[in-house]
């Protein structure tokens, strides 16, 4: 099954696109901008009236009439001004969440929440961003600037020359902001990767305050923080005093502008070329069309950098789509095969160093699962790369012969349940944790859960109960309470797959004892249970057990209970049943785990 046969992905446009209702809201906005311009010619006009025509025949019912009409146009324009931003805003927000719900649709589950980043995929920086443009009112800045040349038409019929005057003025701003662009680029990078390096030591805090307080790094860190504030400091102030001189004479050039066009205005107009209205006129259009102009070049930036971000996110929903055949393919496994991973490579992200080399092995319904290896041979990095927390560099995981890679996670929940072997927690309630904040939780399965793993009676022993609010360690809980915690968590949902990382003493005690009724009854559903630790468990129910060597898993001497082990990699049987799906690729995978008597 190629990418685009994923039902996902079927009605998914190829790049990011505003909508139908997003246009029709931008071509209003652009609209509006054009009428708040002829508005705003209103106040040219009525000075020619009132410097050429009222004020010789002084006429003050004349007066009355055009300053009442020009109230009312004022007004109008402030409405629609007012309407049009309003407009944009909403543009942006509707934006925001159609192309986050195209992002989220477009990404396989495997590539959310990916280690170390902030945000839950690729793509949501640039939305954003963009949102953060529409916003900042500089897509109005480009609207009014479309226009402009309505203004400077209406000094050219004026006169030519003042509308020569005010082009160079322009030009004066143009030239500023672009020197500024190109000659301060060096120092505002350094000013951001300033602020950068704050943002990283609050990073730093929120995650790692536990390490920075008991290993007693606080006095390093106060330093650290210090010396990064006084460089952010003096890389803010360094920038400034830089750009404050394209500030000042930008500043200064408007103000020499306005007065040119002033007295070219009343030159013309002592030579009787021009009446004093026409020249007044001139000085307030003019105003009108620097402030334009200004608020344009000065938005530049900002609309480049808009510029990457709409092109960044074209390429990365486009990335999204185009999904590797490797990630979708389906491949040849054994008919009873339950789980099945194919040529599962892994590399670290720190020197790509293979941690897992084409691990291969498939197993049937009703498997209990040992897995053991040394500290560092790569448990963790398999257990989590079932659950697609790590990037692969080659091979898929299947569950009943569909890669888990289509899995929605609704269905990821249902099947999978995970105790790691440090837990940490969410900053909610105890009820919430276990429920992974599924709304309407089942009350009495979550109190089924706490007993099995004894900790039902310690939960209601709290003030607040299961409505405890936890921390990122769950703190009130000691180190085995916390496992179990996580466990009750993972049995919540009842999962097809359990998984348990590195068991601490009290889940071997549980899983040997008061959980084994409860997992020889999850092993008689079908159900899976996979244990990855340094020394062998020997569970009486236990079905194989492998080792983890050199990134590969081999076979262990199985005990009494283990009648069928994977060696190393072998070619899949001939007689195997395709999936139902095409095109059907051959690979490399192990023989069927299958259970022996307990």
């Amino acid at each position: 099954m190629m990418a685009e046969d994923d039902p996902r992905l079927a009605d998914a446009p190829q790049s990011p696109r505003t909508g139908g209702k997003g246009r029709g809201l931008l071509l209003a906005t652009f609209g509006m901008s054009f009428v708040l311009s002829l508005l705003r010619l209103a106040g040219p006009l009525f000075m020619i009236l009132v410097y050429d025509r009222v004020l010789p025949s002084r006429s003050e019912e004349t007066l009355v009439a055009l300053f009442f009409m020009l109230v009312l146009l004022v007004v109008a324009s402030g409405l629609i001004d007012h309407a049009r931003r309003r407009i944009i805003a909403r543009f942006g927000a509707q934006f925001q969440e159609r192309i986050e719900t195209q992002i989220f649709q477009r990404t396989p589950r495997e590539e959310f929440l990916q280690r170390g980043a902030v945000k839950p995929t690729s793509g949501l920086d640039e939305v954003d961003g963009l949102r953060s443009f529409f916003h900042s009112g500089a897509l109005l800045a480009m609207m009014d600037f479309f226009w402009l040349p309505m203004f400077v038409a209406f000094i050219f019929i004026l006169h030519p020359t003042i509308g020569w005057v005010l082009i160079g003025g322009m030009a004066l701003l143009l030239a500023d902001v672009l020197l500024r662009i190109v000659f301060a680029r060096d120092l505002e990078d350094e000013a951001r990767a300033a602020t950068g390096r704050i943002g990283e030591l609050k990073h730093m805090l929120v995650s790692s305050r536990d390490v920075l307080r008991t290993q007693e790094m606080t006095a390093p860190f106060k330093a650290r923080w210090l010396q990064a504030r006084r460089q952010s400091r003096d890389q803010a102030i360094t920038l400034r005093d830089f750009t404050g001189w394209f500030d000042t004479f930008s500043r200064q050039s408007k103000q020499l502008v306005h007065y040119a066009v002033l007295a070219v205005g009343a030159w013309f107009a002592l030579r009787g070329e021009m009446t004093v209205g026409a020249m007044v006129a001139c000085t307030f259009v003019a105003v009108r069309c620097l402030s334009i102009a200004d608020s344009f070049f000065e938005d530049l930036p900002a609309m480049r950098v808009a510029l990457q971000n709409w092109r960044g996110l074209k390429r990365i929903l486009e990335a999204k789509t185009t999904a590797d055949d490797d990630l979708y393919a389906d491949h040849t496994v054994p008919e009873r095969a339950r789980l099945s991973l194919v040529n599962i490579s892994v590399r670290t992200g720190l020197d790509a160093t293979p941690v897992l080399r084409g691990v291969s092995l498939n197993i049937a319904a009703g498997q209990v699962v040992e897995i053991t290896g040394a500290s560092g041979a790569g448990k963790t990095v398999l257990a989590e790369t079932l659950l697609g927390i790590w990037r692969r560099s080659s091979g898929c995981v299947l569950y009943n012969g569909m890669n888990t890679a289509r899995l929605s996670e609704a269905e990821s929940t249902r099947i999978f349940g995970y105790v790691p072997e440090a837990p940490s927690f969410l900053s909610v309630s105890i009820e919430e944790n276990i429920t992974r904040m599924v709304p309407g939780p089942d009350r009495e399965r979550v109190m089924e859960v706490c007993r099995l793993v004894a900790l039902h009676d310690r939960i209601l022993a709290m003030p607040d109960g299961y409505q405890t609010r936890l921390d990122r360690n769950a703190s009130g809980f000691s180190r085995g309470e916390r496992h179990r915690l996580a466990l009750a968590r993972a049995l919540y949902h009842q999962p097809e797959v359990l998984i348990i990382d590195e068991a601490d003493d009290a889940l071997r005690g549980l899983l040997r004892g008061p959980l084994a009724d409860e997992m020889l009854a999850k092993k008689a559903k079908g159900h899976l249970l996979l244990v990855f630790s340094r020394d062998p468990l020997k569970l009486a129910y236990a079905t194989a057990r492998l080792s983890l060597e050199n990134g590969k898993l081999k076979l262990v001497k199985p005990q009494s209970a283990v009648k069928a082990v994977a060696p190393s990699a072998q070619t899949a049987s001939a007689n195997s049943a395709p999936s139902p799906t095409a095109p059907v690729r051959t690979a490399k995978v192990s023989p069927l785990i299958r259970g022996g008597g307990t």
